[in-house]
């Protein structure tokens, strides 16, 4: 497998980087830490200049290429590889360190456990070397197999040695396949934390919503604020939607962790069958007409699927409540 030299300008420094690993990875790998966010291509936060060379895009679909992209000769190091030596244009002044919410770290994950949540959907808990170092709300990258990156949102409390995901198959997905085959015992790379719209400490009080496999960013906040003791600003309100009761995967425990904080648990599905006493609609919906007014006392939380979440963020934005009050971590369909 070759290794390519890669150049930052104007700073002269260097550093290599194999064949089909990504850029930002082979620099932080040599203890530079070039801009960075949320890992997987939407937020451009790594986007630089590529003044010479050739790279391969690893993810063309990613959300934060634009049409000009091409045209200035930028490029995301999260999702390009070295195809030759390569000169990029930085601008971050410093590179020896990280960002203090964002000190990425590479695990070697061990499939300890599996268990069957609800209809195509698993619990998956991967034991680690050390202790898992993240906020609430952030993500880890899962290698599953040479240019197969995926994305999952920690379930559980930072500071153990181990991270949960909570991941829903998706049919003839690469990663699907890859994940739903694991045994225990087998092993991944887990790369963590990415992400930046996780628990923050406010004078507002926290509303939570979660949207289908987005529970594990709530599960992981609210198992995080009970072993807070009441030293930070406790949710008044958490949303739980999914399409059917049987997606409402995990309530039991959510219901447990919002009595013991003083929250409201709301779930709500989209298509109710007989047995269902609850809520109808989607969260969108269910918060435009559950949520108590003043919305500008609340700062929001959701995660989960894009076509869910983005639709909350829209509703949110329209009723004028601050992009800055809305941390919202949506996720495309995936494979």
């Amino acid at each position: 497998m070759p290794d390519y030299t890669v150049k930052l300008e104007p700073h002269g420094l260097s550093f290599k980087a194999h064949e089909g690993e990504t850029i930002l990875n082979a620099a932080r790998r040599a203890g530079l830490w070039l801009a960075f966010e949320c890992g997987w291509g939407d937020c451009g936060t790594c986007k630089l200049a590529l003044k010479e060379g050739e790279v391969e895009n690893l993810f063309p679909e990613a959300p934060a290429i634009k049409p000009q992209d091409e045209r200035r000769n930028r490029i995301l190091v999260c999702q390009s590889a070295a195809r030759s030596n390569l000169v990029l244009q930085v601008k971050k002044k410093d590179l020896n360190s990280p960002r203090e919410d964002l000190p990425t770290k590479d695990h070697r994950g061990t499939l300890a456990a599996s268990e069957v949540l609800g209809p195509g959907i698993q619990r998956l808990s991967f034991t680690l070397e050390g202790p898992a170092n993240f906020i609430p709300g952030q993500y880890a990258m899962v290698e599953l197999a040479p240019r197969l990156r995926r994305a999952y949102l920690i379930a559980n409390p930072p500071g153990e040695e181990k991270v949960e995901f909570i991941v829903r198959y998706k049919e003839e997905g690469a990663a699907s396949e890859h994940l739903f085959g694991l045994a225990n015992g087998d092993h991944l790379p887990i790369e963590l934390p990415y992400g930046a719209d996780y628990y923050r400490e406010s004078n507002r009080t926290p509303v939570l919503i979660a949207c289908g496999a987005g529970v594990a960013s709530i599960l992981s906040m609210l198992r995080w604020l009970r072993m807070q003791d009441g030293q930070r600003e406790k949710p008044r309100y958490v949303f739980y939607g999914a399409p059917s009761p049987e997606e409402l995967v995990l309530l039991d425990e959510l219901e447990e962790l919002a009595d013991h904080l003083g929250a409201e648990l709301l779930p709500a599905i989209e298509h109710p069958h007989s047995g269902w006493r609850g809520m109808v609609g989607t969260v969108q919906r269910v918060i435009e007409n559950s949520l108590p007014t003043p919305w500008e006392e609340y700062t929001f939380y959701a995660a989960g699927p894009s076509s869910a979440v983005d639709p909350v963020s829209s509703m949110l934005k329209n009723a004028g409540i601050r992009v800055t009050r809305i941390r919202a971590e949506g996720f495309g369909p995936g494979s």
